[in-house]
């Protein structure tokens, strides 16, 4: 229900989703998405402790196959690598990405792409001795271009940049 200059509406039945401004929403938005931070552990083979029966129903967290940070519906992806093995890098990220998005595919959900960013972050002497960056990802952007690393990202207001400093945090 929903009112507008003191005219309530009638009552509809909400048969996916959360409603957005009311009191459960926030805690009902939290087990709708319940199993999205350990989506990249469920097939882990790194830890001796995902293997076969399981004590965490998800798996324990691998660096190997990505970390999965989330606060309310902001969320990150967290993976290591080094420059020579870009291209396992990016079909890891790939493959997470895709397996993300069935889940939210299949719970009436959808990425929002124009969101999507790509941060490699490094040390300064890293930066200048990589020189040109060569990562890309298969996944695309909102304009169907291939996604490659930023210079900085914006997490919950704070501003990462790709070589671990805070000047771009403290421009903004």
């Amino acid at each position: 229900m929903v009112t507008v200059n003191g005219i309530n509406s009638g009552w509809l039945p909400t048969k996916v989703g959360v409603p957005q401004g009311s009191i459960l929403g926030p805690i009902l938005f939290n087990i709708y998405v319940n199993e999205l931070p350990g989506l990249p552990n469920i097939k882990c083979r790194h830890k001796l402790e995902n293997w076969g029966t399981r004590k965490e129903l998800f798996g324990k967290r691998c660096e190997h196959c990505g970390v999965f940070i989330g606060f309310a519906d902001d969320s990150s992806l967290i993976f290591s690598g080094i420059k020579k093995d870009n291209n396992k890098l990016a079909n890891k990220i790939d493959s997470k990405l895709l397996e993300i998005e069935k889940f939210l595919g299949n719970n009436n959900l959808k990425m929002n792409v124009s969101k999507t960013e790509l941060l490699r972050s490094t040390t300064r002497q890293q930066l200048a001795w990589n020189k040109t960056e060569t990562l890309k990802l298969n996944s695309l952007d909102e304009n169907g271009t291939q996604i490659i690393p930023n210079k900085r990202a914006k997490i919950l207001g704070v501003v990462f940049s790709d070589n671990l400093t805070w000047a771009n945090h403290l421009e903004t």
